[in-house]
């Protein structure tokens, strides 16, 4: 049996969708990655101003970006940094990943992706 926090939605959607405030936009790309390849890019925000120089990010602004693991095990982990954005990440094994931005205490991103090899 898996341990699961209470927490963590198990690959279902969040409840902030619900919310008058949210839009939304659904996208589907199918990318021709390996599954450890595409779990590896979309779990680390720090490679988003390096590896994506001139679309969402600049190399010039790249830096480290300090994360803290919350809880972890082998259902997958979740964590935050401390910086403003703040950015929050769940990972529910072995597909499921969401990130949510705040700026200033507010809610400004959310992202889901369910990763799945082809």
């Amino acid at each position: 049996m898996i341990n699961v926090p209470i927490d963590l939605p198990l690959c279902q959607l969040p409840a902030d969708l619900d919310k008058p405030e949210f839009s939304t936009v659904i996208i589907q790309h199918d990318l021709l990655y390996c599954y450890d390849t595409i779990l590896e890019n979309v779990s680390d925000p720090s490679q988003i101003d390096f590896s994506h120089h001139k679309v969402t990010g600049r190399r010039d602004r790249a830096k480290p970006l300090p994360f803290k693991v919350e809880s972890s095990g082998s259902w997958g982990f979740a964590g935050t940094n401390d910086g403003n954005p703040r950015i929050s990440a769940e990972f529910v094994a072995p597909c499921y990943y969401m990130n949510k931005w705040f700026q200033d205490g507010m809610n400004i991103g959310l992202q889901i992706r369910y990763m799945m090899e082809i």
